[in-house]
């Protein structure tokens, strides 16, 4: 979804482990809260970004799966 992010909301059930982002009002896709940490307000986003922001959010669920299993 490109456009602009106008709200950046942590979600409640996981704790604030993941935010929402909404793109023009509408909500566009869930992340981690550290790949969601280089987003701004007003911040455009394009189609290469979104691809990056996907990926690295993957990565990061990747990280922490490990993490739980090696825990």
């Amino acid at each position: 979804m490109v456009g602009t992010i106008t709200a950046l909301k942590p979600q409640r059930r996981r704790g604030g482990e993941r935010v929402n982002v909404f793109v023009d009002e509408r909500f566009a896709l869930s992340l981690d809260a550290n790949v969601a940490a280089s987003l701004q307000v007003d911040q455009v986003l394009d189609e290469a970004t979104l691809a990056h922001l996907t990926a690295a959010d993957e990565h990061q669920r990747a990280v922490n799966a490990a993490c739980l299993l090696l825990s």
